[in-house]
């Protein structure tokens, strides 16, 4: 399954401000051109590769190849919904998968609530499963140029307590939650990093409940054009508790991601 964690993300259009000189009545000078306004939607496609795809602190397969579309639709001020359909196949085997993720977004002015549902189908075996959620992200504090960011969720998957999730049988309902830290670190005008870490628990996941895995992250997001960016990154996902105890293994795996906005 696809955790297409939703956390739904949402791309402001700015406008640039105008800035008049002062004007001599001998030689009077013109006001500065008006930047022209932003009228993209605001909608992203990325396409994007990964040494394995890892979910939740699990191996499904090696050489991830996905495609996703992100459309955040502004209701109000303050209330946004988003949709965001995801496609990944694991190269050279029979494993397809399909998320279709919808949520709606609060600015409550000390964080961003969300609200949110994904439908998971598996098209090589006919399985599928869905997972509401409820999210939360805010900005701890300032360091500098650099925010810290917090955000947490629960999901709860309606077939995750079947303990054997790659023989999609299915079972009864269990919770995953997840919460942890990142920032934006800009190294040049062009060139940021991106540091993750989070830690994971499952309540009655993948057939067990306790502790799920450590993920560390490092992304280097490269704007190409103002529409394009590039984003190699290097992760490392670590089991602990009641996935270790599974025999899940520690991973290191790498990839990059083109999004293209319009």
């Amino acid at each position: 399954m696809k955790l297409t964690p939703l956390i739904a993300l949402t791309l402001l259009a700015l406008a640039g401000g105008t800035a008049f000189a002062g004007v001599s009545a001998k030689n009077p000078k013109a006001p500065a051109p008006v930047a022209p306004a932003d009228d993209s939607l605001g909608f992203s496609l990325t396409a994007g590769y990964d040494s394995s795809y890892i979910f939740r602190g699990v191996k499904y397969g090696d050489n991830l190849l996905s495609a996703g579309l992100t459309a955040p639709i502004k209701l109000s001020d303050k209330l946004t919904f988003t949709f965001a359909p995801w496609y990944g196949h694991i190269a050279g085997e029979k494993y397809d998968e399909l998320d279709l993720v919808a949520g709606l977004t609060y600015d409550a002015g000390f964080a961003t609530l969300g609200v949110g549902y994904t439908w998971y189908y598996y098209p090589f075996s006919g399985f599928d499963t869905s997972e509401p959620n409820v999210t939360i992200q805010t900005c701890l504090c300032s360091i500098g140029a650099c925010k810290i960011n917090w955000f947490a969720g629960a999901y709860l998957d309606v077939n995750a307590d079947g303990g054997d999730l790659f023989a999609n049988k299915g079972g009864n309902a269990g919770w995953y939650f997840e919460t942890g830290l990142n920032t934006t670190i800009k190294v040049t005008d062009t060139v940021s990093l991106v540091p993750e870490a989070r830690i994971t628990y499952g309540e009655s996941y993948y057939g067990v409940s306790g502790f799920n895995n450590v993920l560390l992250k490092l992304g280097a997001p490269i704007a190409l054009t103002k529409t394009a960016t590039l984003t190699p990154y290097i992760a490392g996902s670590f089991a602990i508790d009641s996935l270790h105890d599974l025999g899940v293994d520690n991973y290191l795996i790498g990839g990059v991601s083109l999004t293209v906005t319009f």
